[in-house]
């Protein structure tokens, strides 16, 4: 089973790639130091630059993420709502007809 996926703040990720800038450290020693997985700081460092050629920014990226999420997560309770729905309506069209809704007094 793999790990959780950890979520690090724009701010964090900022000042870690500023740690990464002033080349006091590899930035092999900073992602160890910081308990990063290997890659990730290359990684930011490289959105970062992407983002910058592009003329967006790190918040507005993680803006973006975070609304991605919320949708995903909004798809998923609403797929989940569809299928109980599918689930009643196959029960109701199974189910007998209740006496009093025949018109048949009995």
């Amino acid at each position: 089973m793999s790990k959780p996926t950890r979520m690090y703040t724009a701010e964090f990720k900022r000042d870690a790639s500023a740690l990464a800038e002033r080349g006091d450290r590899s930035v092999a020693q900073i992602e160890r130091d910081l308990g990063l997985s290997a890659g990730c700081l290359r990684h930011w460092r490289a959105d970062a630059r992407r983002a910058a050629a592009a003329g967006t920014t790190t918040e507005a990226i993680a803006d973006h993420t975070r609304e991605l999420q919320r949708l995903r997560r909004e798809h998923a309770r609403l797929r989940e709502e569809r299928e109980i729905l599918k689930k009643a309506v196959a029960m109701a069209q199974r189910a007998p007809p209740h006496p009093s809704s025949t018109g048949i007094d009995g």
